[in-house]
């Protein structure tokens, strides 16, 4: 289908037109630039400044100690946080000693396994505890019987098995005293308990032959007052020997007395002769 030439003419003067016009409606859409302002002849002074104006600081309420170690209160909108929970305490179960299920005594001769174990007090079937068997060992080296005492723990099945080992002092073979010119062996030796053949005992000597005991008290009852025992020593055969320091002099010494002459005056000569008391024979002094 053809268009009529009519049409055709109208469309192209149109467009035409239309191009045309574009260029002033940009002309007319560009602003004007602004007028030109002329120099002023006066001179130039800078615009005052103006001065920061003084900063205010607020007053700032006392506190006081109690306020101070109060924690900051929580901003308005937040939630307070609580402080953690304290952890449960978890109770440590305590571990209960093991039984004692035999208590033995090993190494003993002369002295009784009895004498031993009456001085124990860990007993069969009472609780194994390290700070009693150290006590039972103390308390048999304390017999004096023994040059050694040690502790051996043995487990045994349903619990612990506790032996004493022990190691006992040699016998006394024979007792001899050095310095002993006041009394005879057989007086000292009545008063001891420490005898030939016995196991050499340190604590029943320092009972006889110690400070104060039985050979000093009996020298004192026959008034040798200064009478000191000294150390004694045993040798290797067994022979324990007893030294004492004594004086000869008793205590009961002899006082000087005048015998009168016939008128009753005195004569020049005074007469010496001592006056003895006679004391019954020694005791013993346990």
């Amino acid at each position: 289908m053809r268009l009529p030439l009519a049409y055709v003419v109208r469309a192209l003067v149109l467009a035409c037109v239309m191009a045309l016009a574009a260029p002033v409606r940009a002309e007319e859409a560009t602003p004007a630039p602004p007028p030109e302002v002329a120099p002023s002849t006066a001179p130039h002074q800078p615009a005052p400044v103006p001065e920061p104006a003084a900063e205010v600081t607020p007053a700032q309420p006392a506190t006081t100690p109690a306020e101070e170690q109060q924690p900051p209160a929580a901003a308005e909108g937040m939630p307070e946080v609580q402080p953690p929970a304290p952890l449960p305490q978890v109770e440590v179960p305590q571990q209960v000693p093991p039984p004692i299920v035999d208590v033995e005594v090993a190494g003993y001769g002369r002295v009784a396994k009895d004498e031993i174990l009456a001085v124990v007090q860990s007993k069969t079937g009472g609780p194994y505890e390290e700070a009693q068997v150290k006590r039972d060992v103390e308390a048999i080296r304390n017999l004096g019987s023994f040059q050694r005492v040690w502790q051996e723990s043995v487990a045994a099945e349903n619990g612990v098995k506790l032996i004493f080992h022990v190691i006992e002092n040699p016998v006394i073979t024979d007792i001899q005293f050095e310095g002993n010119r006041e009394l005879t062996r057989e007086q000292l030796l009545k008063v001891m308990k420490t005898q030939p053949g016995q196991i050499y005992n340190a604590r029943v000597l320092l009972e006889d032959a110690g400070l104060g005991g039985r050979i000093e008290r009996l020298y004192q009852s026959q008034g040798y007052t200064l009478a000191m025992v000294l150390p004694p020593s045993m040798s290797d055969t067994g022979v324990l020997t007893i030294p004492i320091a004594s004086s000869r002099t008793s205590r009961s010494r002899a006082t000087p007395t005048r015998r009168p002459t016939p008128s009753g005056a005195t004569s020049g000569r005074e007469s010496a002769r001592p006056t003895t008391t006679r004391r019954s024979p020694a005791t013993s002094c346990d």
